[in-house]
């Protein structure tokens, strides 16, 4: 992977929040282009990545050479003792002698051989690449994030819809039977069941409310923005079922995750932190060069102003370190153990993911299949159950049972469309292949509010009046 790619995929991605200040209703992209800007585990990730970038570009710079400069100016006083006279035996005046002095010195020192710092700067590089799989897969975490969150906003409010649809066909059920009670034309059993029913269907209708803010929570938790409206899931929308089998789709899953890659990359550059931990038995090589101007003599004696050079290799033995060098050794092989347990124990949680991702899929699209169905056939039971209680063969009963069935189907599918859509996000997630892509493809099945509302009208029928056997 090289920086280019999250370069050239952010501004793909940032892109999508245009235009969001212009609309009260939000749509998928718009709410992952503020995310994508917000989320802080991927700033997090982003931040660790220029982490690991920085310590690349500080192990390298070890490799190129080290220039340095030094000067000094002072001020010297020397003392000189009398000698003494080997005539006289009397010690001759002491002197005093204050001078200036300057002293200018370059040092140059470049790598030959040494084993750490080579080591490190590979290690480093692996690094690198570890957190770029990992800044990879918190994007692609908070892609299926956000679209979950969103899509179970969604879900939410299309069951709170279904729950007030339920509860005014509940009600205008009541008001009928009310009037049929007064004209003695219904029991009073028939009005104490619609009654009860509809009473049950309110208390469903402020656990569905609940459940829709609840949901706007988790969405503004990924998002960070607060929601009014979003976009909602188009009705005509054909979800299609990914190709291939299981065993393909783990075959990908274990090929393609970022995480699997990620610890994989860990456990590489635990494996080079064991050479590098060993280097520190080996010799160190440098070549060396000073340059040195001064007019000060080694013990800061004065001396005519003189230059010299000096260039030659140095070579550092280790002999004995105490045992510091052999508990790091043992340290990094430790370490490498860690990492390549991490490394079999997300293989195996990828590839139970994968599974359950790809059963998941299967299983709600069958659902959504079977749902169709069972709306189809509740809501034409509910239309003969009405029949049968105008002509008398049923009781009311039997008329709110079959109108909560068939309510129940239409959640039912509301429910196995959103686990499909989920369940396929999953699925790719896991094979490493979830791309901006899939979330534009979302995007294009969802519909304005507005047109939302023009559906939802034209798909509205009035409900069929009650009417009893003697009524008839």
């Amino acid at each position: 992977m090289k920086r280019t790619m999250i370069a050239k995929l952010l501004g793909g991605l940032l892109g999508v929040q245009a235009g969001l200040a212009f609309s009260a209703a939000v749509d998928l992209k718009q709410v992952f282009g503020v995310a994508l800007e917000s989320s802080p585990r991927l700033n997090i990730a982003r931040h660790q990545l220029n982490v690991g970038i920085a310590q690349q570009d500080q192990a390298f710079g070890q490799l190129l050479p080290q220039i340095s400069a030094s000067s000094s100016l002072s001020k010297n006083r020397r003392w000189t003792e009398g000698s003494i006279s080997p005539i006289t035996g009397t010690r001759g005046e002491e002197t005093f002698e204050d001078y200036d002095g300057e002293r200018y010195n370059m040092q140059l020192r470049q790598v030959l051989f040494n084993w750490q710092a080579f080591t490190s700067k590979k290690r480093s590089d692996i690094v690198v690449d570890q957190r770029e799989a990992e800044y990879f897969d918190e994007l692609a975490l908070l892609m299926v994030d956000v679209s979950e969150k969103y899509l179970d906003t969604l879900e939410a409010q299309d069951a709170l819809e279904t729950v007030r649809s339920e509860r005014q066909a509940i009600e205008r059920n009541l008001r009928q039977v009310e009037q049929m009670y007064e004209r003695k034309l219904s029991k009073v059993t028939d009005l104490y069941e619609v009654q009860a029913r509809a009473a049950a269907v309110e208390v469903d209708e402020i656990d569905a409310e609940n459940a829709v803010a609840l949901a706007k929570e988790q969405l503004w938790e990924v998002a960070g923005m607060e929601i009014d409206q979003l976009f909602a899931l188009s009705d005509g929308v054909d979800v299609p079922v990914l190709e291939g089998g299981m065993s393909s789709w783990v075959s990908k899953s274990l090929a393609g995750n970022t995480q699997i890659k990620a610890r994989a990359l860990a456990w590489e550059a635990a494996k080079t932190r064991i050479s590098e931990s060993r280097g520190a038995y080996y010799p160190t090589v440098n070549l060396v060069g000073t340059a040195t101007q001064s007019d000060i003599g080694p013990d800061n004696n004065d001396t005519n102003k003189y230059e010299s050079t000096y260039l030659g290799v140095d070579i550092n033995i280790p002999i004995y370190s105490g045992g510091a060098n052999s508990a790091s050794v043992r340290e990094a092989i430790s370490q490498a153990d860690i990492s390549r347990e991490e490394l079999e124990q997300i293989r195996r949680e990828v590839t139970r993911r994968a599974r359950a991702a790809y059963m998941n899929l299967h299983s709600s699209h069958k659902r959504t299949i079977a749902s169709r169905k069972a709306v189809e056939s509740t809501s034409k039971a509910s239309a003969a159950m009405r029949k049968g209680y105008e002509y008398g063969t049923v009781t009311i009963v039997d008329v709110l049972n079959a109108l909560r069935d068939e309510y129940t189907a239409v959640r039912d599918l509301q429910a196995a469309r959103y686990a499909h859509i989920k369940a396929m996000l999953y699925l790719k997630r896991e094979a490493g292949t979830l791309s901006a892509k899939d979330l534009h493809t979302i995007n294009t099945w969802l519909i304005s509010p507005e047109q939302a509302a023009v559906n939802d009208t034209a798909a509205k029928h009035s409900a069929p009046v009650l009417r009893s056997a003697s009524n008839g």
